[in-house]
């Protein structure tokens, strides 16, 4: 039914998130961002969820993430969920029906968190825009130095069983998922990594001389992003 022919490694270790939907609905087949037209009545990738459990976050809540979020945060927003990861803590935020910021805290960050703010792109769905990264530079200690913290994130348009980051060093990162307190129909998304290793671990890289990061999305179908890493670049 499909061709998996280059994408097999970046599925292999997704993860699932069961029962999980939100009031959107997802694109009806399965698409390959920069596929040749000639291929696009065709899926891809195999839709099919690898039935691995997914770890969401929940209570109690770290305090110190919180208060160090808040005090970034203009007036009237919320924290509705946060999840945690062993390099930091991902908080989530609402104001009103619209607005939304994913926080994020890294350990032994230099620096303001993180934060990545909702736009009119992401309700429309995922592209480069509600794909990119926020970079934020952390205390690495010794064999780390000068080592970063790489982080995406926001609100799911529709339900997502799988999604996947493959960086240029290698490395493919799995999403984490965690349904908002108030709401378990309104389910966040995060993805964080921090390379120890080759030109993402060094300040000086020339992004040009970075491979394209592919990100895989599976969930009603599925969808495929291999994108510039110059385009996924968050500017604020």
């Amino acid at each position: 039914m499909t061709n998996r022919t280059g994408l097999a490694g970046v599925l292999a270790a997704g993860l699932v998130l069961a029962g999980c939907a939100t009031p959107a609905d997802g694109p009806d087949r399965a698409v390959l961002a920069g596929a040749p037209s000639g291929d696009s009545d065709e899926a891809q990738i195999d839709p099919g969820p690898s039935g691995q459990a997914t770890p969401v976050g929940g209570r109690p809540w770290d305090a110190g993430a919180t208060e160090a979020c808040a005090a970034e945060l203009a007036d009237g927003f919320t924290q509705v969920a946060q999840t945690t990861d062993p390099s930091g803590v991902t908080t989530f935020w609402t104001r009103g029906r619209r607005a939304w910021v994913v926080c994020d805290v890294a350990a032994g960050l230099e620096g303001a968190p993180v934060l990545i703010r909702s736009t009119p792109a992401a309700r429309r769905g995922f592209g480069a825009r509600t794909l990119a990264l926020r970079t934020a530079p952390v205390a690495g200690g010794d064999e780390r130095p000068d080592a970063v913290r790489l982080v995406a994130g926001g609100l799911l348009p529709w339900r997502v069983d799988e999604l996947t980051y493959l960086f240029p060093d290698g490395v493919e990162q799995p999403a984490r998922f965690v349904a908002s307190d108030e709401d378990p129909d309104q389910v966040w998304w995060v993805v964080a990594h921090t390379p120890t290793a080759g030109g993402l671990a060094d300040p000086a890289t020339d992004p040009a001389d970075l491979e394209p990061v592919t990100i895989s999305i599976v969930g009603a179908a599925a969808e495929a992003f291999r994108l510039p890493w110059e385009d996924l670049q968050r500017s604020e």
